[in-house]
C-alpha cells in the first residue's frame, strides 16, 4: 500500500496529510529528558514506562505505523522519522499519565455515558444510511477491537476528558483582559521620527593625540582585553571502543530465533483490490453499483477519476496498520466487495481477490542476518552500560587518567582554546572541525579547573569525558597592539556625542511645545511620518524600522518623545496621536479574541498539571529503545 499511496498523492487530496505530519515530526520533544539515566529501568519489550505501566514496542510501532500512514506512506528522511517516532511515543505517555491520573482519583465512567458517546461517534455512520447496529459492526472492524474493549477504550478516553475538563473548568477570559486586549490590538498610532546616522558627523571629528587614546584605552579597557584561553583533556569513545567479544553458538543462535520467531513469520494474507474515496457519498454510490454488477472496476466508470485512488494487488495481514482496512479484508469472504469502510486515509471500497498463506522464513534463511542484528544489539547495550560506569567513576572524583586505564582508551588535549574555538595565534583549531567540538568547548568554559563533570553525549551517539587543565584567563592588549582598532573606536565614539548633543536639542525643542518635525527644521533635518499604525500592519510593513514600529508602542501619551538606538545610528520618535476602538463593537473578533485568550489559559493549566504528572508517575521515555526499533531486521516480515 505504501509505494501505491506514494503515487496516489498526484492526484492532490492526500498531500496535505503529508505537511501536517512534517509539521508535527519537527516539533520539539521538551518532556523527553535525556539527561539521566543512560538505560532507565525499562524492559527490553518497552520503549516507556508511566508509573508500573509499560509502553511495549508493539503498541509503539503500531501508532506510529498508523501515524506514517497519514502522511500518506512516504518515504521520509531517517532523521525526521526518528523526530516522529519520539513524538509518537511521547504522546502515547502524555494518554497513559492522563489514565494513570484518573483512575488513581477513582473517575469512573458509566455505561449510559459510554453509550451516549459511542452513538455520537457513530453519527458520521448512521447519518450515510447505515443502522446503528452496522455502523456499530464498521466502527468494531475499524478498531480490530470486540465491544466490550471498544467501550473500555471509549470510557478511557472519556475519564482523561473529563479529567482535563476538570483542571480547566474554572479557564475563561476575565472581561477586563478581554477589553483590555481588544483595544491594545486594535488601536491605531501615528507619529514621526528622525535617524540620525553617525556617519554624518565625521567630518566634525579630529585625529586624537596621544593623550586622548590613552586615556580612551584606559578607560575603556573592558573592550580591548584578549579571550580567556583553555586547554581541555578529554576521552572520545563510542561503540567500536568497547570489547568487541560475544560467545555465541549456534545452539544460542536457535534459541534465539525461536523466541523471536514471530519476527520472521509472514501471516495471512489478503490481497485485494483497494479504491479510496474522498467522501462517504462517491464511496457509496460505487458500492450499490458494484454490488448490482459484481464488477468494482466497472462501477468506477460511473465516477469521476479524480475522485478515488485505485490501488490494486495491495497486501493486508490481519495486523496491519490500519485495523479497519484490515478487519475488512478478514471478515469478508473470497471474491467479495466490502464498503464503504471509514479509514484514516478515507473511505475504502476494497474487493477480496485472494488469500495467501502464513510462511516461517527458515533458520538457516536468516541465521547470518541473526547473528548481526543480535550482536549489535549486546554491544549497543554493552555501550551504554560502559557509559554508566565511567559516569559514576567520574562522580565519585576518578581522573581520565585513571578511567583511560580501567577501559584502554585514549586520552586528548586540545590547546588552549578560546571560547570561539581559536588559538592564542588567532587561528582557527584543527580541533573544531570535530563534530562534537563546539558543544565540548561550551561546557568546558562553565567549568573549574579541577571539576569532573558529567559524560557529554554527541549528536551521533558519541560520549566524551572531559576536564580542564590549563586556564589562561582574560589579559589586556597592549594599546600599541591594537592602536588603529582604538582610533576608530575613539573616532566613532566622538561622532555619538555630536549626534547625541543634536539629538537632545531637538527633544528640548520638542518638549517646549515643538513638534518634532518643527523642532528638525533648525538643524536642516526632515522627519518620516507614521499613520494609523497597528498591531496588524506592523507586521506586514517593512519601510518603518523595527525598533520604530517598537517605541512607537511603548510611549503612553501622544507628543511623548524617545529616542532609540539602530546599530551606530540614533532614531528620535514621537508619538502624535492613539486611536482606541470604541467598546467592542466587532463580535466576531471579540469571540476569537476571547477563545484564543480562554485557550492560552486552558493550555498553559494543562502544561503544568501534564509536568507535575510526569513527574509524579515517574515517567521514562528509552531513546535507544525507540531508535532499536525503528532499525530495519533483514529476513522478518
Amino acid at each position: 500500500m505504501l509505494k501505491a499511496l506514494r503515487e496516489g498523492t498526484k492526484s492532490g487530496f492526500l498531500k496535505y496529510i503529508l505537511i501536517t505530519m512534517m509539521a508535527l515530526a519537527v516539533l520539539s520533544l521538551v518532556f523527553i529528558d535525556m539527561s539521566g539515566s543512560f538505560s532507565g529501568g525499562i524492559s527490553a519489550s518497552s520503549v516507556a514506562r508511566v508509573g508500573d505501566t509499560e509502553i511495549s514496542t508493539r503498541q509503539f510501532l503500531g501508532r506510529l505505523q498508523q501515524a506514517e500512514h497519514r502522511a500518506g506512506g512516504f518515504d521520509i528522511p531517517e532523521h525526521m522519522r526518528e523526530q516522529l517516532a519520539l513524538q509518537v511515543a511521547d504522546q502515547l505517555v502524555r494518554e497513559e499519565v492522563f489514565l494513570t491520573e484518573s483512575q488513581d482519583m477513582g473517575l469512573l465512567i458509566r455505561d449510559q455515558i459510554a453509550a451516549k458517546e459511542i452513538k455520537k461517534q457513530l453519527q458520521n455512520l448512521t447519518g450515510n444510511g447505515f443502522t446503528e447496529q452496522e455502523a456499530l459492526s464498521q466502527a468494531l472492524r475499524s478498531t480490530g477491537l470486540s465491544e466490550g474493549q471498544y467501550i473500555a477504550a471509549t470510557k478511557q478516553d472519556i475519564a482523561r476528558r473529563r479529567l482535563l475538563e476538570a483542571v480547566t473548568l474554572g479557564s475563561y477570559a476575565p472581561p477586563q483582559m478581554l477589553n483590555t486586549a481588544y483595544k491594545f490590538i486594535n488601536q491605531k498610532r501615528s507619529g514621526a521620527y528622525l535617524i540620525l546616522p553617525a556617519a554624518d558627523f565625521a567630518g566634525k571629528v579630529n585625529v586624537p593625540t596621544q593623550d586622548e587614546i590613552t586615556t580612551y584605552h584606559t578607560e575603556n579597557i573592558s573592550n580591548y582585553m584578549r579571550p580567556e584561553y583553555r586547554q581541555i583533556d578529554y576521552i572520545v569513545f563510542n561503540q567500536d571502543d568497547i570489547n568487541q567479544a560475544i560467545d555465541l553458538s549456534d545452539t544460542d543462535l536457535k534459541d534465539i530465533y525461536n523466541d523471536r520467531i514471530d519476527e520472521y513469520t509472514k501471516p495471512v494474507r489478503r490481497i485485494t483490490d483497494q479504491v479510496v474515496f474522498k467522501t462517504a457519498e462517491e464511496a457509496q454510490a460505487v458500492v450499490a453499483e458494484a454490488f448490482d454488477h459484481h464488477d468494482l472496476t466497472a462501477a468506477l466508470k460511473t465516477v469521476s477519476d479524480d475522485s478515488y485512488i485505485l490501488l490494486t494487488d495491495e497486501t493486508v495481514t490481519q495486523d496491519d496498520a490500519i485495523a479497519d482496512i484490515s478487519n475488512g479484508a478478514f471478515n469478508t469472504p473470497i471474491g467479495e466487495i466490502v464498503g464503504p469502510l471509514q479509514t484514516s486515509l478515507g473511505w475504502v471500497v476494497m474487493k477480496v481477490k485472494s488469500e495467501a498463506p502464513s510462511e516461517i522464513t527458515p533458520f538457516e534463511d536468516i541465521r547470518e542476518a541473526l547473528e548481526t542484528s543480535y550482536r549489535e544489539e549486546v554491544l549497543e547495550d554493552r555501550y551504554y552500560e560502559t557509559a554508566n560506569e565511567i559516569d559514576d567513576m567520574l562522580a565519585s572524583g576518578a581522573s581520565l587518567s585513571a578511567i583511560s586505564e580501567e577501559f584502554s582508551l585514549t586520552v586528548a588535549q586540545t590547546p588552549l582554546l578560546s571560547l570561539a574555538g581559536q588559538t592564542q595565534q588567532d587561528q582557527k583549531a584543527d580541533f573544531m572541525d570535530k563534530n562534537f567540538a563546539e558543544a565540548l568547548l561550551t561546557q568546558a568554559f562553565t567549568l573549574q579547573s579541577d571539576e569532573l563533570p558529567p559524560l557529554l553525549e554527541s549528536e551521533d551517539g558519541t560520549f566524551i569525558a572531559y576536564s580542564v587543565s590549563q586556564i589562561d584567563p582574560k589579559a589586556p592588549y597592549d594599546l600599541d597592539e591594537i592602536r588603529d582598532r582604538v582610533t576608530a573606536d575613539w573616532q566613532l565614539a566622538q561622532q555619538k556625542q555630536h549626534m547625541r548633543q543634536m539629538a537632545l536639542d531637538i527633544i528640548k525643542s520638542a518638549n517646549n511645545g515643538q513638534s518634532l518635525q518643527q523642532a528638525v527644521k533648525q538643524h536642516g533635518k526632515q522627519v518620516t511620518l507614521v499613520k494609523d499604525l497597528t498591531t496588524e500592519n506592523a507586521k506586514t510593513d517593512t519601510n518603518v524600522p523595527e525598533a520604530i514600529k517598537q517605541n512607537l508602542y511603548t510611549l503612553k501619551n501622544p507628543m511623548e518623545i524617545t529616542q532609540a538606538n539602530i546599530g551606530n545610528d540614533l532614531a528620535i520618535i514621537q508619538l502624535t496621536d492613539i486611536i482606541f476602538p470604541e467598546g467592542t463593537s466587532d463580535e466576531d473578533k471579540v469571540a476569537d479574541l476571547k477563545r484564543s485568550i480562554r485557550e492560552q489559559i486552558r493550555s498553559d493549566l494543562v502544561a503544568q498539571y501534564e509536568l507535575a504528572l510526569r513527574e509524579k508517575y515517574d515517567v521514562n521515555i528509552s531513546r535507544n529503545a525507540i531508535k532499536r526499533s525503528l532499525q530495519p531486521q533483514d529476513g522478518a516480515y
